[in-house]
Protein backbone atom coordinates (compact mmCIF):
# COMPACT_ATOMS: atom_id res chain seq x y z
CA UNK A 1 0.00 0.00 0.00
CA UNK A 2 1.29 3.49 -0.83
CA UNK A 3 1.21 5.57 2.35
CA UNK A 4 2.44 9.14 2.73
CA UNK A 5 3.45 10.22 6.24
CA UNK A 6 2.85 13.97 6.51
CA UNK A 7 4.21 15.93 9.46
CA UNK A 8 5.35 19.39 10.53
CA UNK A 9 9.09 20.00 10.57
CA UNK A 10 11.56 22.85 11.06
CA UNK A 11 13.73 21.27 8.32
CA UNK A 12 12.49 23.34 5.39
CA UNK A 13 13.49 21.91 2.01
CA UNK A 14 14.16 18.35 3.16
CA UNK A 15 13.04 15.52 0.91
CA UNK A 16 11.98 11.92 1.53
CA UNK A 17 15.55 10.59 1.45
CA UNK A 18 16.67 13.16 4.04
CA UNK A 19 13.98 12.08 6.47
CA UNK A 20 14.63 8.39 5.84
CA UNK A 21 18.26 8.89 6.85
CA UNK A 22 16.89 10.13 10.18
CA UNK A 23 14.68 7.04 10.39
CA UNK A 24 17.69 4.78 9.78
CA UNK A 25 19.62 6.64 12.49
CA UNK A 26 16.70 6.02 14.89
CA UNK A 27 16.18 9.72 15.61
CA UNK A 28 13.45 9.92 18.24
CA UNK A 29 10.50 11.48 16.40
CA UNK A 30 6.99 10.08 16.30
CA UNK A 31 6.64 10.42 12.53
CA UNK A 32 9.87 8.48 11.99
CA UNK A 33 8.63 5.65 14.17
CA UNK A 34 5.32 5.57 12.28
CA UNK A 35 7.19 5.42 8.97
CA UNK A 36 9.53 2.71 10.23
CA UNK A 37 6.64 0.56 11.46
CA UNK A 38 4.80 0.95 8.15
CA UNK A 39 7.89 0.05 6.14
CA UNK A 40 8.52 -3.01 8.31
CA UNK A 41 5.04 -4.20 7.37
CA UNK A 42 5.91 -3.90 3.69
CA UNK A 43 4.18 -0.63 2.77
CA UNK A 44 5.60 1.83 0.26
CA UNK A 45 6.16 4.95 2.39
CA UNK A 46 6.83 8.55 1.41
CA UNK A 47 7.87 11.03 4.13
CA UNK A 48 6.62 14.58 3.51
CA UNK A 49 7.71 17.27 5.96
CA UNK A 50 5.83 20.57 5.94
CA UNK A 51 7.17 23.80 7.36
CA UNK A 52 5.45 26.68 5.56
CA UNK A 53 5.28 25.47 1.94
CA UNK A 54 1.98 23.74 1.22
CA UNK A 55 2.71 23.69 -2.51
CA UNK A 56 5.69 21.40 -1.86
CA UNK A 57 3.40 18.95 -0.02
CA UNK A 58 0.85 18.85 -2.84
CA UNK A 59 3.52 18.34 -5.51
CA UNK A 60 4.99 15.39 -3.59
CA UNK A 61 1.59 13.83 -2.94
CA UNK A 62 0.48 14.26 -6.54
CA UNK A 63 3.61 12.47 -7.75
CA UNK A 64 3.32 9.64 -5.22
CA UNK A 65 -0.48 9.19 -5.44
CA UNK A 66 -0.88 7.74 -1.93
CA UNK A 67 -3.73 5.43 -1.07
CA UNK A 68 -3.59 6.80 2.47
CA UNK A 69 -2.03 9.82 4.19
CA UNK A 70 -0.87 9.22 7.75
CA UNK A 71 -1.25 12.70 9.23
CA UNK A 72 1.28 13.35 12.02
CA UNK A 73 1.19 17.15 11.70
CA UNK A 74 0.76 18.99 15.00
CA UNK A 75 1.37 22.51 13.70
CA UNK A 76 1.80 24.59 10.57
CA UNK A 77 4.52 27.23 10.28
CA UNK A 78 5.49 26.20 13.85
CA UNK A 79 2.07 27.35 15.12
CA UNK A 80 0.04 24.57 16.81
CA UNK A 81 -3.17 26.59 16.47
CA UNK A 82 -2.98 26.02 12.72
CA UNK A 83 -2.82 22.21 12.94
CA UNK A 84 -6.27 21.96 11.32
CA UNK A 85 -4.99 23.37 8.02
CA UNK A 86 -3.32 20.19 6.79
CA UNK A 87 -6.27 17.80 7.27
CA UNK A 88 -8.57 20.47 5.81
CA UNK A 89 -6.49 20.63 2.65
CA UNK A 90 -6.07 16.85 2.47
CA UNK A 91 -9.83 16.54 2.70
CA UNK A 92 -10.37 19.21 0.04
CA UNK A 93 -8.03 17.34 -2.32
CA UNK A 94 -9.80 14.04 -1.76
CA UNK A 95 -7.06 12.16 0.09
CA UNK A 96 -7.93 9.51 2.67
CA UNK A 97 -6.10 10.46 5.87
CA UNK A 98 -5.76 9.37 9.47
CA UNK A 99 -6.47 11.43 12.56
CA UNK A 100 -9.05 14.02 13.49
CA UNK A 101 -10.89 16.09 10.87
CA UNK A 102 -10.36 19.88 10.84
CA UNK A 103 -13.61 20.67 12.63
CA UNK A 104 -12.70 18.39 15.52
CA UNK A 105 -9.25 19.97 15.85
CA UNK A 106 -10.72 23.47 15.92
CA UNK A 107 -13.36 22.60 18.50
CA UNK A 108 -11.02 20.75 20.83
CA UNK A 109 -8.52 23.60 20.68
CA UNK A 110 -11.02 25.60 22.75
CA UNK A 111 -11.14 24.10 26.24
CA UNK A 112 -14.45 25.78 27.16
CA UNK A 113 -16.21 24.67 23.98
CA UNK A 114 -14.95 21.12 24.46
CA UNK A 115 -16.33 21.00 28.00
CA UNK A 116 -19.69 22.36 26.90
CA UNK A 117 -20.03 19.67 24.24
CA UNK A 118 -19.05 16.93 26.66
CA UNK A 119 -21.47 18.22 29.30
CA UNK A 120 -24.27 18.34 26.71
CA UNK A 121 -23.74 14.64 26.06
CA UNK A 122 -23.75 13.78 29.75
CA UNK A 123 -20.00 13.47 30.33
CA UNK A 124 -19.02 14.97 33.71
CA UNK A 125 -16.54 17.85 33.39
CA UNK A 126 -15.01 20.27 35.91
CA UNK A 127 -16.97 23.48 36.41
CA UNK A 128 -15.22 26.46 34.86
CA UNK A 129 -15.33 30.15 34.08
CA UNK A 130 -13.56 32.07 31.29
CA UNK A 131 -12.05 35.56 31.29
CA UNK A 132 -11.78 37.54 28.05
CA UNK A 133 -8.51 39.34 27.34
CA UNK A 134 -10.02 42.68 28.34
CA UNK A 135 -11.73 41.24 31.42
CA UNK A 136 -10.28 41.66 34.90
CA UNK A 137 -11.05 39.38 37.83
CA UNK A 138 -13.12 41.53 40.18
CA UNK A 139 -14.97 38.90 42.20
CA UNK A 140 -14.53 35.25 43.10
CA UNK A 141 -16.36 32.90 40.71
CA UNK A 142 -19.16 30.66 41.90
CA UNK A 143 -16.76 27.74 41.96
CA UNK A 144 -14.93 26.71 45.13
CA UNK A 145 -11.16 27.08 45.31
CA UNK A 146 -8.66 25.66 44.49
CA UNK A 147 -8.87 26.37 40.77
CA UNK A 148 -6.46 25.70 37.95
CA UNK A 149 -5.92 28.48 35.42
CA UNK A 150 -4.92 27.77 31.82
CA UNK A 151 -4.79 29.49 28.44
CA UNK A 152 -8.12 28.88 26.73
CA UNK A 153 -6.74 27.74 23.38
CA UNK A 154 -3.16 26.52 23.82
CA UNK A 155 -1.88 23.07 23.03
CA UNK A 156 -1.13 20.40 25.63
CA UNK A 157 0.40 21.74 28.87
CA UNK A 158 1.49 25.15 27.54
CA UNK A 159 0.98 27.79 30.22
CA UNK A 160 0.54 25.30 33.07
CA UNK A 161 2.87 25.48 36.07
CA UNK A 162 2.72 25.28 39.86
CA UNK A 163 1.39 28.84 39.89
CA UNK A 164 -1.57 27.71 37.78
CA UNK A 165 -3.23 26.24 40.88
CA UNK A 166 -4.74 29.17 42.77
CA UNK A 167 -6.23 29.21 46.25
CA UNK A 168 -7.88 32.63 46.47
CA UNK A 169 -9.12 35.66 44.55
CA UNK A 170 -5.77 37.47 44.60
CA UNK A 171 -3.78 34.61 43.06
CA UNK A 172 -6.59 33.95 40.58
CA UNK A 173 -6.42 37.55 39.36
CA UNK A 174 -2.62 37.36 39.09
CA UNK A 175 -2.64 34.16 37.06
CA UNK A 176 -5.42 35.32 34.73
CA UNK A 177 -3.43 38.51 34.08
CA UNK A 178 -0.34 36.41 33.37
CA UNK A 179 -2.24 34.31 30.79
CA UNK A 180 -3.64 37.42 29.12
CA UNK A 181 -0.22 39.05 28.87
CA UNK A 182 1.86 35.98 28.02
CA UNK A 183 -0.45 34.22 25.57
CA UNK A 184 -2.61 37.06 24.20
CA UNK A 185 -5.79 35.05 24.61
CA UNK A 186 -8.60 34.40 27.12
CA UNK A 187 -8.00 32.40 30.29
CA UNK A 188 -10.04 29.54 31.68
CA UNK A 189 -10.25 28.76 35.40
CA UNK A 190 -11.68 25.38 36.30
CA UNK A 191 -12.12 23.20 39.35
CA UNK A 192 -8.85 21.58 40.31
CA UNK A 193 -9.47 17.84 40.35
CA UNK A 194 -6.80 16.07 42.36
CA UNK A 195 -6.50 12.49 41.18
CA UNK A 196 -4.99 10.06 38.74
CA UNK A 197 -4.39 11.09 35.14
CA UNK A 198 -5.35 8.38 32.65
CA UNK A 199 -5.09 8.34 28.87
CA UNK A 200 -7.17 6.15 26.58
CA UNK A 201 -6.65 6.12 22.82
CA UNK A 202 -9.35 4.89 20.48
CA UNK A 203 -8.90 3.63 16.91
CA UNK A 204 -11.63 3.43 14.33
CA UNK A 205 -14.79 5.18 13.20
CA UNK A 206 -18.49 4.78 13.91
CA UNK A 207 -19.31 1.40 15.39
CA UNK A 208 -15.88 -0.07 14.61
CA UNK A 209 -13.89 1.18 17.58
CA UNK A 210 -10.95 -0.40 19.37
CA UNK A 211 -9.68 0.84 22.72
CA UNK A 212 -5.90 0.71 23.15
CA UNK A 213 -4.15 -0.08 26.45
CA UNK A 214 -4.83 2.44 29.19
CA UNK A 215 -1.82 4.40 30.40
CA UNK A 216 -1.32 6.63 33.43
CA UNK A 217 0.81 9.70 33.90
CA UNK A 218 2.75 9.20 37.13
CA UNK A 219 4.02 12.44 38.66
CA UNK A 220 7.24 11.79 40.51
CA UNK A 221 10.13 14.12 39.77
CA UNK A 222 12.54 11.89 41.69
CA UNK A 223 12.26 9.14 39.07
CA UNK A 224 12.52 11.17 35.89
CA UNK A 225 15.03 13.36 34.11
CA UNK A 226 13.86 16.99 33.74
CA UNK A 227 13.44 16.63 29.97
CA UNK A 228 10.99 13.75 30.53
CA UNK A 229 8.72 15.68 32.88
CA UNK A 230 5.60 17.17 31.42
CA UNK A 231 3.45 18.66 34.16
CA UNK A 232 4.31 20.66 37.25
CA UNK A 233 3.27 18.42 40.15
CA UNK A 234 5.00 17.46 43.38
CA UNK A 235 3.15 14.47 44.73
CA UNK A 236 3.64 10.88 43.72
CA UNK A 237 0.60 9.23 42.18
CA UNK A 238 0.31 5.52 42.89
CA UNK A 239 -1.01 3.27 40.14
CA UNK A 240 -2.29 0.03 41.66
CA UNK A 241 -4.98 -2.01 40.01
CA UNK A 242 -8.13 -3.03 41.89
CA UNK A 243 -7.40 -5.87 44.28
CA UNK A 244 -3.77 -4.89 44.67
CA UNK A 245 -2.50 -6.56 41.47
CA UNK A 246 0.51 -4.83 39.93
CA UNK A 247 0.59 -4.47 36.14
CA UNK A 248 3.62 -5.00 33.98
CA UNK A 249 5.08 -1.58 33.31
CA UNK A 250 6.48 0.24 30.35
CA UNK A 251 7.89 3.70 29.87
CA UNK A 252 6.56 6.15 27.35
CA UNK A 253 8.90 9.09 26.96
CA UNK A 254 8.25 12.71 26.16
CA UNK A 255 4.58 12.94 26.12
CA UNK A 256 1.59 15.15 26.27
CA UNK A 257 -0.76 14.57 23.42
CA UNK A 258 -2.79 16.92 21.32
CA UNK A 259 -5.69 19.03 22.47
CA UNK A 260 -8.08 16.31 23.56
CA UNK A 261 -7.24 12.74 22.65
CA UNK A 262 -4.27 10.92 24.04
CA UNK A 263 -2.74 10.66 20.61
CA UNK A 264 -0.41 7.76 21.33
CA UNK A 265 2.18 7.02 18.70
CA UNK A 266 2.89 3.38 17.97
CA UNK A 267 6.49 2.70 17.21
CA UNK A 268 9.50 0.51 16.64
CA UNK A 269 9.63 -3.23 17.07
CA UNK A 270 7.25 -5.32 19.08
CA UNK A 271 9.28 -7.98 20.81
CA UNK A 272 12.79 -6.78 21.56
CA UNK A 273 14.40 -8.09 24.72
CA UNK A 274 13.61 -5.90 27.68
CA UNK A 275 10.55 -4.37 26.08
CA UNK A 276 7.32 -4.62 28.12
CA UNK A 277 4.87 -7.48 27.66
CA UNK A 278 1.30 -7.40 28.91
CA UNK A 279 -1.28 -9.98 29.84
CA UNK A 280 -4.36 -10.33 27.65
CA UNK A 281 -6.74 -13.27 27.89
CA UNK A 282 -4.28 -15.15 30.08
CA UNK A 283 -1.49 -14.91 27.52
CA UNK A 284 1.62 -12.75 27.66
CA UNK A 285 1.74 -10.62 24.55
CA UNK A 286 4.50 -8.30 23.33
CA UNK A 287 3.72 -4.61 23.19
CA UNK A 288 4.88 -2.15 20.56
CA UNK A 289 6.76 0.56 22.33
CA UNK A 290 4.48 3.52 22.67
CA UNK A 291 5.72 7.04 22.36
CA UNK A 292 4.07 10.40 22.54
CA UNK A 293 5.38 13.80 21.62
CA UNK A 294 6.22 16.51 24.08
CA UNK A 295 6.81 20.02 22.88
CA UNK A 296 6.46 21.83 26.18
CA UNK A 297 9.31 22.24 28.62
CA UNK A 298 9.88 22.05 32.34
CA UNK A 299 7.18 19.65 33.51
CA UNK A 300 7.39 16.46 35.48
CA UNK A 301 5.97 13.05 34.89
CA UNK A 302 6.32 9.64 33.37
CA UNK A 303 3.77 7.43 31.74
CA UNK A 304 3.31 3.79 32.56
CA UNK A 305 0.95 1.18 31.26
CA UNK A 306 -1.80 0.07 33.60
CA UNK A 307 -3.19 -3.02 31.92
CA UNK A 308 -4.17 -4.39 28.55
CA UNK A 309 -7.44 -5.91 27.40
CA UNK A 310 -8.73 -7.73 24.39
CA UNK A 311 -9.79 -5.24 21.71
CA UNK A 312 -12.89 -3.46 22.89
CA UNK A 313 -15.71 -2.89 20.47
CA UNK A 314 -18.32 -0.16 20.65
CA UNK A 315 -21.46 -1.15 22.49
CA UNK A 316 -19.79 -3.07 25.28
CA UNK A 317 -18.54 -1.78 28.64
CA UNK A 318 -15.28 0.12 28.62
CA UNK A 319 -12.66 -2.16 30.21
CA UNK A 320 -11.08 -0.28 33.10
Amino acid sequence: MRIAVVFDTPNDGWEDEDFKREVAAEVDEAEYEVAEALMEYGHDVLLVGVHDDLHHMFVRLAGFRPELVFNCAEAFHERPRLDYILPALLEAEGYHYTGSPPTSLQITRNKAMSKKLLAYHGVPVPRFVTFRRTEKVSAAPEIPFPLIVKPLQEDASAGIAQASIVQDLETLAERVHFIHESFSQPAIAEEFIDGRELYVSVLGNGDRLEVLPIIEMVFDKRKNRPEERIAHQERVRAAHLPGGAEPDRGRVSHGVPGPMAAGLRTGRRAAHAGRPTLRSGGQRQPLHQLRTRHRERGGEGRIRLLRVHRPHRAGGPLPI
